[in-house]
C-alpha cells in the first residue's frame, strides 16, 4: 500500500504489486486484498478480472471486510461473475458486522430501493443508514435527513 499510495516515497506499482503478490502467497487476507485490488485496476479483459476476482474471494472467506464488500458490489452488479443478490447481500451483511460502513450503506440504498428484490424495504435500509451514520458515513446521513 506504501508503494501503490505513494507514503514510501515515490509511488511505484510495480513494486506494490510484487510485495502483494508475495503477502498473497503467504495467505495473508490483507495480502490478498491489496494483490486482487492491484490486479483488477491493471486488468484489461475479463480474464484478468476474473483471475483478480477469484484472489478477493480468497480474502472474503477468510472474513476480510473489504473484500467481502468489493466482491458483493461485483456480484450485485453482475460484473464478471454474473449476477448473484443473494450472495451479494450475505457478503454486504458479513462486512456490515465487521463495522464496514460502505458495506452497510450499500445494504441501505438496495433496501431503500428494492434493487434486484421483491420490493423496497424502507424500514430495513433506515437500519442501514442509521448504522453507516453512526460509523461516520456522510451519504447515509443525507439519505436520514431527507424522507424515505
Amino acid at each position: 500500500e506504501l508503494f501503490e499510495t505513494g507514503w514510501a516515497g515515490e509511488k511505484d506499482r510495480q513494486t506494490a504489486l510484487r510485495y502483494a503478490a508475495s503477502a498473497a502467497q503467504n495467505g495473508s487476507p490483507l495480502g490478498l486484498y491489496h494483490h486482487a485490488i492491484l490486479l483488477l485496476a491493471d486488468a484489461r479483459t475479463d480474464a484478468d478480472r476474473r483471475s483478480g476476482l477469484r484472489i478477493l474471494e480468497r480474502a472474503a472467506r477468510q472474513g476480510f471486510f473489504l473484500a467481502q464488500t468489493v466482491l458483493a458490489n461485483y456480484l450485485f452488479e453482475g460484473q464478471v461473475l454474473g449476477r448473484d443478490v443473494d450472495e451479494s447481500l450475505r457478503l454486504f451483511e458479513l462486512a456490515g458486522e465487521q463495522g464496514d460502513r460502505n458495506a452497510l450503506f450499500n445494504l441501505g440504498r438496495i433496501y431503500d430501493a428494492g434493487l434486484n428484490l421483491d420490493a423496497p424495504d424502507t424500514a430495513r435500509a433506515r437500519t442501514y443508514f442509521l448504522a453507516a451514520a453512526r460509523l461516520g458515513h456522510p451519504q447515509a446521513q443525507n439519505y436520514l435527513r431527507e424522507p424515505m
